[in-house]
C-alpha cells in the first residue's frame, strides 16, 4: 500500500470525545521530513543504539499484548529515490521481500509464518511511500525459535532478497493488477492535481506504484542495482517492542545485523524538499465519473518537526489553532440554511516538509458561487477577528482531558503505539520522550498559552500566497466551470461580508436539569467462569457486565431490543430508517448540535442510537469519570429526542442532490446492482430514489423513533471495560433503571427478504477504465452450532489460501482476492460465501474458471495437512489475543445474548478447535459451495 497524504479531516456534529481525538491526532501528525534524525528526546525505557555500520535499533519491553512483539524494519528508501528508468522499483522491491530471501526461498517465508500463526496481510505486511519502505511483523514471543526466525527475516529483508528471475516475472502481473485497481476518476484527478499540490517537485513524478513501461520492461539487474544501492545500514532501523527481554534482544541484534554492508561508494541520501513558491495556483477538472462539484482551497506552508522542546511546544500552539479553525468551520456547517451540502476544514502534513490547511466546499446544485463565498466568509472572519477566549478555553479543556486519559493508560499502551513513535524519531527526528515528559510539556504549554499567541499562529495558517484552488466536477459541468478571475472575485466578496466577530452561544452547564431518582436492582447473577455479572433492573432492563483489566480508563457498551424497521409497512420504511440520522443531526434534549458539543467540553464520551431491520439500541463508550455523562446521554436519547425541521430540510436536499449524481460513479452502479439482486428486488433492498425521499416525513420519523425507544423493558445492555461492578451499579440503577417501561410484548417481523434461488449471472457495463470487478456468491439456509461455525471459518481461510496461491501467485492475474463467509441468525439462519477480486477485462472468464476449479479441487480432494495446520495455528494465536480485547467481548456478548445462546460456550473453543479435521471442512465445502445457489456478478467498462 502507499501513503500520499496524512490529512486530518472531520465534518458534521461531534461530541467532546471526538474533539479529544481531533486534538491528539493533530498533535502527533504535525511533522514533516527532516534532514537527519536527531538522537534527542528518547524515552529512557527504550534501548537505542547504532552499530558500527550505521544500522540503528530501538528495543523496548512492553506487556501489551502479552506474549507478542512488533518487529519493524524501517528503510529511508522510497519512490523519490528512483530515477526515471526505475519508477516503481522501490515498491516492487517491497513485494519481492515476500518472494524469496536467503533463508526463506520462493514463498517459504509466508508459508512458514502462516504455519506459525502469523497471518499474511493482516499481521505480516509492508508499505512503500515516497520517502520510506516499512516492513512489519507482529510475532509471538513464547516460541523462542519462532521469534529468532522473525529477527532473521528482518535481517533477510535488510540485505538478503534473492530477486530470482522467475519470481520477478510472476510479480510483474500482480503489481500491474494493483496498479489497475487504482485506475478511475480519482486517479485521473490526482494526475492533474499532484503537480500543483506538490509545486512541480520530484514527488509529483514519483508515485510509488510506478509506470507500466518500467514495470513491464525493467531488467533484473535494474532492481538488483536499486536494492544494493539504497538498502544499506545507514538508512535502516530495526524496531522491536513487546513482551521481550530487551537486553537479550539487543545482543542478538548487534550480532545479527553487524555484517550489513555499505556500498563501496554510497550515494548521499538527498533530502528532497518542496519549495514554497510564494504564488497561488488554480485548476478546474471535470470527469464523467465525478458525481458532484467540489471546491478545495489549500493553504500550504512549512510543517513543524517537533525535534526540540521549543518546536514541540510550537506544534502544540499550531495544533490548537488548527483545531479551533476546524471546529469553527464545522459549527458553521451545521447551519441548515447555508448554500452547501458539506463544509469541511482540515489540517495535516501533505508530503515532505509541506503541511496544509484545507477548506473543502461541496455546494448545493447550482450554488457554487454562493457556497464558495459563504465558506470563505467564515475563513475571512477567523483571519480578521481570531477566536474568543471561551473557544480557546474549551479547546484547552479538551486537550488536557485527552492527555489525562493517555497518561492514565501509559501502562496499557500497545506495542504498535510505541513503534509508531520510534519510527517517526528515526525518519524525521521527532521527539519520542515518553508520555510522562510529553504530558508535562503539553500541560506547561496549555497553562502558558495565551489567546494572542493562538490567534497569531492562526493568521500564519491563513496565508495570502502559496494557496492552491482545485475545483472538480462532472464533465457535464465543464462549460459552467468558473475561471480563476471569477473565483478570486468570489473570495473578495466573502472578505467584504466578514464584518462581525464570532459570538459564543450561552448554554447550560449540564446535560440534565433534574437527576432521576435511584432505580432498583431486581436480581443479580454471576457467571464466574467468565467473570460476568447479569443484572435485571426493576423496569425490566437487563445489564450484562464484563469488567476487564485490558485498559485503565475505557468503558464500552452496546444495547439492543428486537423490532427495528421490520415493524413498519413499506410506506413508512424511508421515515423509519432515516429517523436516527435526522434526530442525531438535530441535537439532543434542549441542545442543538453546537450547544451539545459545547456542553460536552472535556468529556471523553460518545453515544449514538441506531435502528436497523430487526433491532434498535444505543451504543457508546467513555472514560471512567465520564460514564455518568454517557448514561445521561442514553437517558436523553430515550426520553428527549430532538427533531429540527430546518435541519431535516437540509438533510433531504443534500440526499436528493447525491441521488441525482450517484450513478456517475460506476462503483455505485455495481454495488447497488448486487444489493438489489441479492435482496430479490425487495422494496427495502433497492436504492432510494428521489420519489422515495419525498415519503420521509419528519413527524412520522420522530414518532417511529419514540416508539422504538418507548419501552426499555426488553432492552439488554452489555458493558465491558475498566470498571468495578459494585462501583457502577448505582449509576446503572439511576439512569438505566429509570428508562420507560410500558410492558409491551413485541418481536421483529420476518420480512422474508432472501436472495433468489438458482444460478444468476449479471454483468454491469459502466465506466471507461480497462478493469473488471468480479463477485461470486454462494448462499442458502444454515444450521448453526460451534462445530459447524468453526468449519465455516476454516473454509473461509483455507479457500483464501487457495485462491491467493492460484489467482495471484500462479495466474499473476489479481492483486488480492478475498473470501468472506458470514452467517446470520435473524430472521432466519443463513450463510453467504463471497469471493471477490479485480482483474483485467480480458481475464474475467479465465480467472473465474480458475477460481471455480480451485473450489472444485477443494471439494474433491479435500484440505491439505499444511493448510489445516495454518488455520489451526492462526486460530489458536488469534484466540490468545482476542480474549484480551474489550471490543471482542463487547461483540461476542452482544451476539450471544441477542441470539439467546450460552455465553460459556467460548470456554470450549480450544476443544472444538482440537477436533477440527479435514473431512469436516471438505464436507462444508461440498454442502455450502453449491452451484445451484451460485450468483455471478461482473463489472466491466462500457463497450467502446
Amino acid at each position: 500500500m502507499h501513503k500520499l497524504m496524512n490529512k486530518i479531516s472531520y465534518s458534521g456534529p461531534f461530541t467532546g470525545w471526538s474533539y479529544m481525538l481531533m486534538a491528539m491526532v493533530a498533535l502527533i501528525s504535525l511533522y514533516a521530513h527532516s534532514a537527519a534524525a536527531q538522537e534527542i528526546g528518547l524515552d529512557p525505557h527504550v534501548k537505542y543504539g547504532k552499530l558500527a555500520n550505521g544500522f540503528t535499533y530501538y528495543i523496548r519491553h512492553n506487556d501489551e499484548p502479552k506474549q507478542r512483539a512488533q518487529l519493524y524494519l524501517i528503510n529511508k528508501v522510497g519512490s523519490v529515490l528512483e530515477t526515471e528508468t526505475q519508477r516503481g522499483l522501490a515498491h516492487f522491491l517491497e513485494h519481492m521481500a515476500f518472494n524469496g530471501t536467503t533463508h526463506f526461498p520462493k514463498n517459504e517465508l509466508i508459508n512458514y509464518l502462516q504455519k506459525s500463526g502469523v497471518r499474511f496481510g493482516s499481521d505480516l505486511n509492508a508499505y512503500t511511500s515516497f520517502d520510506e519502505t516499512v516492513y512489519q511483523l507482529p510475532i509471538p514471543t513464547d516460541d523462542k525459535n519462532l521469534f529468532d526466525n522473525g529477527l532473521q527475516i528482518m535481517r533477510d529483508w535488510a540485505q538478503g532478497l534473492l530477486l530470482t528471475p522467475e519470481e520477478l516475472l510472476k510479480e510483474r502481473g500482480v503489481i500491474l493488477e494493483e496498479k489497475r485497481l487504482r485506475q478511475g476518476a480519482e486517479q485521473r484527478v490526482s494526475e492533474k492535481t499532484l503537480p500543483i499540490l506538490l509545486n512541480g517537485s520530484i514527488y509529483a513524478q514519483r508515485l510509488p506504484i510506478g509506470t507500466e513501461d518500467v514495470l513491464n520492461n525493467f531488467r533484473r539487474e535494474d532492481i538488483v542495482s536499486f536494492y544494493q544501492e539504497w538498502y544499506r545500514p545507514d538508512l535502516q532501523a530495526l524496531i522491536v517492542v513487546g513482551d521481550i527481554d530487551a537486553s537479550q534482544i539487543e545482543q542478538q541484534v548487534k550480532t545479527l545485523f553487524a555484517d550489513l554492508k555499505m556500498p563501496k561508494n554510497p550515494k548521499p541520501r538527498k533530502d528532497f524538499r518542496i519549495q514554497l513558491k510564494g504564488r497561488n495556483q488554480f485548476i478546474t477538472i471535470t470527469d464523467p465519473e465525478i458525481p458532484k462539484i467540489s471546491f478545495v482551497l489549500h493553504f500550504k506552508h512549512e510543517g513543524i518537526v517537533p525535534n526540540s522542546l521549543q518546536s514541540f511546544k510550537t506544534s502544540i500552539v499550531r495544533s490548537l489553532a488548527s483545531q479551533l479553525i476546524t471546529t469553527r468551520i464545522a459549527e458553521y456547517g451545521q447551519n441548515p440554511n447555508i448554500p452547501m451540502i458539506g463544509l469541511d476544514a482540515s489540517y495535516g502534513s501533505l508530503v515532505s516538509n509541506i503541511a496544509a490547511l484545507s477548506l473543502t466546499v461541496s455546494p448545493k446544485e447550482g450554488k457554487l458561487r454562493e457556497a464558495v463565498e459563504a465558506g470563505w466568509t467564515e475563513i475571512a472572519r477567523i483571519a480578521k477577528f481570531g477566536f474568543t477566549q471561551a473557544e480557546l478555553d474549551r479547546a484547552k479543556v479538551n486537550f488536557r482531558s485527552s492527555m489525562d486519559r493517555i497518561l492514565a493508560e501509559k501502562e496499557k499502551r500497545s506495542s504498535a503505539q510505541f513503534v509508531a513513535e520510534y519510527q517517526r524519531n528515526f525518519t524525521t527526528g521527532e521527539l519520542a520522550p515518553g508520555i510522562d515528559a510529553e504530558y508535562k510539556w503539553v500541560i506547561e504549554s496549555l497553562d502558558t498559552m495565551s489567546l494572542r499567541t493562538v490567534n497569531h499562529e492562526t493568521k500564519k495558517l491563513i496565508t495570502d500566497t502559496d494557496r492552491d484552488i482545485i475545483i472538480t466536477g462532472p464533465e457535464k459541468e465543464s462549460v459552467t466551470m468558473p475561471n480563476e478571475t471569477t473565483v478570486l472575485q468570489w473570495l473578495a466578496n466573502g472578505d467584504k461580508t466578514a464584518g462581525e466577530p464570532y459570538v459564543d452561544k450561552i448554554i447550560a452547564d449540564k446535560l440534565l436539569a433534574n437527576i432521576p431518582n435511584m432505580g432498583q436492582i431486581s436480581s443479580k447473577l454471576e457467571i464466574k467462569g467468565l467473570g460476568i455479572t447479569e443484572l435485571t433492573l426493576s423496569n425490566g432492563v437487563k445489564v450484562v457486565l464484563k469488567p476487564t483489566d485490558f485498559q485503565n480508563d475505557a468503558i464500552q457498551f452496546r444495547s439492543f431490543s428486537t423490532g427495528g424497521t421490520s415493524l413498519y409497512p413499506d410506506a413508512e420504511f424511508e421515515s423509519a430508517r432515516s429517523a436516527v440520522g435526522i434526530l442525531g443531526a438535530s441535537g439532543l434534549g434542549q441542545f442543538d448540535p453546537i450547544e451539545l458539543s459545547n456542553v460536552l467540553t472535556g468529556k471523553q464520551v460518545q453515544v449514538s442510537p441506531y435502528i436497523n431491520d430487526y433491532f434498535e439500541g444505543i451504543n457508546g463508550e467513555s472514560s471512567i469519570k465520564d460514564l455518568e455523562t454517557a448514561l445521561q446521554l442514553v437517558y436523553l436519547y430515550f426520553n428527549k429526542p430532538r427533531a429540527d425541521s430546518e435541519i431535516f430540510k437540509k438533510i433531504l436536499a443534500n440526499a436528493e442532490y447525491s441521488i441525482k449524481n450517484r450513478y456517475d460513479n460506476p462503483e455505485n452502479v455495481f454495488r447497488d446492482t448486487i444489493t438489489a439482486v441479492m435482496g430479490s428486488y425487495n422494496y427495502r433492498r433497492v436504492p432510494t430514489t428521489i420519489a422515495r425521499l419525498k415519503e420521509i416525513d419528519l413527524t412520522k420519523a420522530l414518532a417511529i423513533y419514540k416508539d422504538r425507544f418507548a419501552d426499555a423493558g426488553d432492552f439488554t445492555f452489555v458493558f465491558t471495560g475498566s470498571f468495578k461492578v459494585e462501583e457502577i451499579t448505582p449509576l446503572l440503577a439511576r439512569y438505566l433503571g429509570n428508562l420507560p417501561n410500558i410492558q409491551r410484548q413485541e418481536n421483529y417481523r420476518n420480512l422474508g427478504i432472501t436472495s433468489p434461488r438458482g444460478l444468476i449471472s449479471k454483468t454491469v457495463r459502466k465506466g471507461k477504465e480497462d478493469k473488471a470487478s468480479v463477485v461470486l456468491v454462494f448462499d442458502g439456509d444454515y444450521v448453526s452450532n460451534p462445530t459447524e461455525d468453526l468449519n465455516m471459518r476454516a473454509l473461509e481461510q483455507i479457500l483464501s489460501y487457495r485462491l491467493m496461491e492460484r489467482l495471484r501467485e500462479k495466474e499473476s492475474g489479481v492483486y488480492t482476492p478475498s473470501v468472506a463467509i458470514s452467517t446470520v441468525r435473524i430472521p432466519k439462519v443463513r450463510y453467504s460465501i463471497v469471493v471477490n477480486f479485480g482483474c483485467s477485462t480480458d481475464a474475467v472468464d479465465r480467472l473465474i474458471e480458475a477460481a471455480m476449479d480451485e473450489i472444485q479441487n477443494l471439494q474433491l480432494n479435500g484440505v491439505s495437512a499444511d493448510d489445516l495446520q495454518k488455520f489451526k495455528t492462526e486460530e489458536k494465536r488469534q484466540n490468545e489475543v482476542k480474549v484480551r480485547d474489550n471490543g471482542f467481548w463487547l461483540g461476542y456478548l452482544t451476539e450471544i445474548y441477542r441470539n439467546q445462546e450460552d455465553p460459556t460456550k467460548i470456554l470450549n473453543e480450544d476443544n472444538v478447535l482440537d477436533q477440527l479435521n479435514a473431512t469436516d471442512i471438505q464436507k462444508a465445502a461440498k454442502d455450502y459451495i453449491n452451484a445451484k445457489s451460485f450468483k455471478r456478478f461482473v463489472h466491466i467498462p462500457e463497450a467502446k
